[in-house]
């Protein structure tokens, strides 16, 4: 799964540390970990994946950008971002639980989770992707 230039969006200082793949068994994984109870079912539309963390000193952002097999499959993963984000105070488009930030962007035929312990930083990359 290709992303845009999200290290240019965020900006001087930004660094990626690591850029790689999950797989359907790492969003399976994921997934449990988060306490899905289906996590099985969750990854099993993966199409694919790109998984960037990003650092600037203490900052750190994390973007994994999934396709899916078919739109009921992106339904179906996006529901259960929804579902473990669900008890967190939502403003905008971001979930905030007091020292990260999370949001969801759609970009053609992607999905993307972004977590980050800095508001401007997901925001940035909430920006870019949404624009995409």
């Amino acid at each position: 799964v290709a992303l845009p230039n999200i290290q240019q969006a965020l900006g001087g200082g930004w660094r990626i540390t690591d850029n790689t793949n999950l797989g359907e068994l790492g969003i399976r994984a994921w997934f449990a970990q988060l306490g899905a109870p289906r996590a099985d079912l969750v990854a099993a539309g993966w199409g694919g994946d790109r998984f960037q963390f990003f650092q600037s000193g203490d900052l750190a952002a994390l973007v994994i950008a999934t396709r899916w097999d078919s739109e009921n499959d992106a339904t179906e993963f996006v529901a259960n971002v929804v579902d473990r984000l669900g008890g967190l105070p939502k403003e905008g488009e971001l979930w905030r639980d007091g020292t990260r930030t999370y949001a969801l962007a759609r970009f053609k035929d992607r999905i993307a989770f972004i977590a980050a312990n800095d508001v401007a930083a997901a925001q940035s990359v909430l920006q870019l992707l949404s624009s995409k």
